[in-house]
């Protein structure tokens, strides 16, 4: 109960960040590889009275680095509302500086499209960590139980990209507590691994060796070592030093295979099994999952596939995870009724039945005899 308590922590830290994120700066960039080049200003916004021009290169922002949208979006996850921040630029070959003081969000009604779809986002997450509370407590004593506990757990603080403000946000739970938030954010990463571990025990184990584990592990090892590093230069370094590479595609690419993997699973899974009501129950997931990876892929395209993002946006602000963000509650929908409701990992209602069924039989006899 303490691990998921401290999936419950992180995520009132992400939507704490939300909700106190600062109002969109107006400033669109686009990368060359030697900094942040501006595209666009929006007029009256921040952005635009700090005297910012398309064509500008932002190199520094408030003596950060910016070289990549790494950088980019570890600057964005350190930014706090009301402080000035100093933009080192390039402009026509010369040095120049801007300051740029992020203002506070302002309310509006009716919201935006972007928050509307975040609060969808975030409703769904909520419900993963709700269920995977119930999860526990139904099945507090089975391993497999406990596997799928912290897939749901994980999903319900995964994020493609740290929000606006999150590393400061991170900053101000007390220390005692901060170490929980580690376990978090590394779970979140490898939720795909976590899915493919849970394909491969559910209902029965399928590997009998212990090198294929090994094997399957290592790619989500690299994976967890590479987004750790980049939190601790984010949230510990306050990225005042270069992020590390970046191997988002790679990481993305790592996932989907951990996911089409643990579909392959649960497909062999689902032939081993001989009573319909099992395969009935092992279909729910399998259709569950497709729909949630589909849903998945469209978010992380709609992030990643913007050609100019911006300070103090945020990441759902898309149309295309307005269709996706109802459909992600789909799998771990499905994943928690497949575990509450599957009856052959709990050993209670095994004994339970055989000792019916005992007791029927032996009455049975009686009778007859």
């Amino acid at each position: 109960m303490a691990v998921v308590a401290s999936f419950v922590l992180y995520f009132v830290v992400l939507v704490g960040a939300e909700l106190t994120r600062p109002e969109p700066s107006g400033v669109l960039v686009d990368f060359d590889g030697e900094g942040a080049v501006v595209t666009g200003v929006v007029p009256g916004s921040s952005a635009a009275a700090a005297g910012l021009r398309p064509g500008d290169r932002v190199v520094r922002y408030a003596d950060r680095p910016v070289r990549t949208r790494l950088d980019w979006s570890a600057i964005s996850a350190n930014l706090t509302t009301g402080a000035p921040a100093r933009l080192d630029i390039v402009r026509g070959g010369a040095a120049s500086v801007a300051m740029l003081q992020p203002a506070a969000r302002a309310d509006q009604w009716p919201p935006g499209l972007d928050a509307v779809i975040l609060l969808v986002a975030r409703l769904a997450q909520a419900l993963c960590l709700v269920l995977a509370l119930a999860v526990l407590a139904r099945r507090p004593h089975d391993r497999v139980a406990r596997l799928g506990t912290w897939l749901l757990a994980s999903l319900g603080v995964f994020t493609v990209v740290m929000p606006v403000g999150f590393a400061s946000a991170w900053r101000q739970v007390p220390i005692l507590l901060q170490p929980a938030l580690w376990l978090a954010s590394a779970s979140g990463i490898a939720a795909p691994a976590i899915f493919c571990a849970f394909c491969a025990v559910f209902p029965v184990p399928l590997p009998r060796r212990w090198w294929p584990w090994l094997l399957a592990s290592i790619p989500v090892l690299g994976v967890v070592v590479w987004h750790l590093h980049y939190v601790h230069t984010v949230v510990v370094l306050e990225a005042r030093q270069p992020t590390v590479v970046d191997l988002s595609a790679l990481v993305g690419l790592v996932s989907v295979i951990y996911v089409f993997g643990g579909l392959a699973l649960l497909a062999r899974q689902y032939t081993r099994l001989d009573g319909a009501l099992e395969r009935r129950r092992l279909r729910v997931l399998l259709a569950g999952t497709l729909v949630g990876s589909a849903a998945g892929t469209l978010v992380a395209l709609s992030v990643w596939i913007r050609p100019a993002p911006s300070f103090t946006q945020s990441v759902f602000a898309s149309p295309l995870t307005l269709v996706a963000m109802p459909l992600l509650v789909v799998f771990p929908a499905s994943l928690a009724y497949t575990i509450l409701r599957y009856r052959l990992f709990d050993v209670r209602i095994i004994v339970r039945q055989g000792v019916q069924y005992a007791l029927a039989r032996g009455l049975w006899l009686a009778l007859v005899l």
